[in-house]
This record gives structure tokens, C-alpha cells and sequence, in this order.
């Protein structure tokens, strides 16, 4: 065979072989992107459950407060509840834009962006709308108690008192944890807790995207 041909049939061969591989990672995009929308399904759920509760903790604020114009407690009860049902509400709703807004078919590199700025936007989330549990319990119970406008003994205001106290403690201690644990000298238990607060979604979501930008180093 001479050499000149030879030569062609290399690049021939090196051509088959460049549309293999670009096929090959075009294919891995494409299942990757069907593969990031299902692993992301279960954080766009439960930011529509955490958008239905914030609707519902508004309509149960206001009708509190209505009923409750006179009564101090009641109604400062019901204000507090609307605010954060529209703050819970108004963060889902952000969150699941942020969802809707990933371009699957983008560059791994855009797509990290936009994860990552999901990601931060999801912590951010949580300790908005997570943490303030701790006492946010109390108040719908008081604001269900509202809706009846029964006035509260001085047990039911001991109890109000001492829960809020609870959960003022349980939220400064959690907020504590967390600050501790993420500290560099714990990196082991950092890298769980950031785990912990990122969720399985995005972190199943970050995981895909390593296995298409090891396939591009290959």
C-alpha cells in the first residue's frame, strides 16, 4: 500500500472515529438532560407543596387577623402567619423558576451555573422557610384558635409563652449546629451537612453532570 494512501486512510479512520465519539456525547447529552429533569422531580414537588402550605398559611392568616381586629394577640398571630405564607409562597415560586429556567441541552459548563445557582437559592430557601418552624408552629395553632375568637385562659397564654420560648432556643441551637459544622477544620462533617441542606435532587443532578464532563475529558 503506498503511503499517500495510507495517510488517507488514517484520516479517514481519524474522521470516523471524531463523529463517533461526537455522536457518542451527543447522545450522553440527550440522556443526561432526561436523566437531570427526572433527578430534579422531586424538588419541583415539593417547592409546589411549599408554594400550595404558603397560600394556605396566608388564607388562614387573614382570616385570622380579620376576625381579630380588637384582640392583640389574635391578630398580631394572624399577621405574622401572612407574612410568611407569602414569603414561603414567593420563595417556591422563585425556586421553581429557577427549575424551569435550566437549559438540559446547554453546555455542562452553563448548566453547572445555573444548578449552582439553584442550589444557593435552595439553601437560601430552607432557612427562610425551614427554620422558622421551630416557633411558626405555635402561631397556626394560635391562629386556628383565632378563627373561633375564644379568649385564652391564662394556661393556654403560659403554654403560647413557654412553646415560643422552646422553639426560639431549638432554632438559635440549629442555626449554631450548622454554623459549627461547616466550619474548614471539620471538613468531613461540613461536606455532610452541605449534602443535608443541598438535597438529593441536586446533588443526583451534579452527580450526572460529572459523569458528561468526565466522558468530554476522554
Amino acid at each position: 500500500m503506498e503511503t499517500d494512501e495510507l495517510k488517507d486512510l488514517w484520516r479517514q479512520l481519524g474522521r470516523q472515529m471524531e463523529r463517533q465519539q461526537s455522536l457518542s456525547l451527543q447522545l450522553l447529552r440527550e440522556q443526561t438532560g432526561r436523566r437531570l429533569r427526572h433527578s430534579l422531580a422531586p424538588l419541583r414537588l415539593g417547592q409546589w407543596l411549599q408554594l400550595a402550605l404558603g397560600v394556605a398559611l396566608v388564607l388562614l392568616g387573614i382570616a385570622c387577623w380579620k376576625r381579630n381586629l380588637d384582640v392583640p394577640g389574635y391578630f398580631a398571630a394572624g399577621v405574622a402567619l401572612h407574612a410568611f405564607g407569602v414569603a414561603s409562597a414567593a420563595l417556591a415560586g422563585i425556586t421553581l423558576a429557577l427549575i424551569s429556567r435550566i437549559d438540559y441541552a446547554a453546555p455542562v459548563l452553563r448548566i453547572e451555573k445555573q444548578l449552582g445557582l439553584l442550589r444557593r437559592f435552595h439553601v437560601f430557601n430552607g432557612m427562610l422557610a425551614g427554620w422558622p418552624w421551630w416557633v411558626m408552629w405555635i402561631v397556626v395553632v394560635v391562629a386556628v384558635a383565632g378563627l373561633t375568637r375564644a379568649p385564652a385562659s391564662a394556661g393556654a397564654q403560659a403554654w403560647v409563652w413557654a412553646s415560643l420560648a422552646l422553639g426560639l432556643l431549638g432554632w438559635l441551637g440549629t442555626a449554631c449546629f450548622h454554623r459549627w459544622a461547616r466550619n474548614p477544620v471539620r471538613p468531613r462533617l461540613a461536606r455532610r451537612v452541605e449534602d443535608a441542606v443541598t438535597g438529593y435532587s441536586l446533588r443526583r443532578a451534579r452527580a450526572l453532570l460529572e459523569e458528561v464532563r468526565r466522558f468530554e475529558r476522554e
